[in-house]
């Protein structure tokens, strides 16, 4: 089985004092790939996972069919974000592009990602369905498609809001949460 792995390394507290010795283990091997290159800025990345029974894309079926193997939610596709909206509108032209993708990593070459590729503005797929654009700062992915009382109806999901997120999927295009 193949692992993904993330390494954040961050510098000591001021208040941590050094060990006096360092330990002479070997440094565990870790082997990576690259999955994906052509993603501006690229802010954010997270495997999905799986659903759990009792949530609500578990629990509702219309959800529930995403997380089916090649779809967009798969639970082994990655999620990135990227200050870019790959050719989309924008629909808030005050705000900043962003974007968050849907890469399967499965398959043995490197995603190359098209800079245009999401130009038609929906929820576009394209190489063979290892690269979906999940959402974007475009007028297809606005709140108030789907729930136009909303009050963020105006925002997109891959842009910052003004009211926070409580229990949503958050992006974190442009460098910024959201609350989809």
């Amino acid at each position: 089985m193949r692992r993904s792995a993330i390494l954040v390394a961050s510098p000591a507290q001021a208040s941590e004092k050094p060990p006096a010795t360092i330990a002479e283990e070997p440094a565990p091997l870790l082997r990576g790939r690259v999955v994906a290159v052509g993603i501006p800025r690229a802010s954010a990345i997270a495997e999905i996972g799986t659903f759990h029974p009792g949530g609500p894309i578990h629990d509702n079926p219309a959800f529930a069919e995403y997380t089916k193997p090649g779809n967009i939610l798969d639970p082994s596709r990655l999620l990135v974000t990227s200050a870019s909206n790959f050719g989309a509108a924008k629909a808030r032209p005050q705000d900043a592009e962003g974007a968050v993708l849907s890469l399967d990593p499965t398959g043995p070459a490197t995603i190359v990602v098209p800079p245009g590729f999401a130009a038609a503005g929906d929820q576009v797929s394209t190489l063979d369905g290892r690269l979906k654009l999940f959402a974007a700062q475009s007028p297809r992915f606005r709140n108030g498609v789907n729930t136009p009382q909303a009050a963020t109806a105006d925002f997109c999901a891959a842009e910052p809001s003004p009211i926070p997120s409580s229990g949503r999927l958050q992006t974190a295009a442009s460098g910024r949460f959201s609350g989809c």
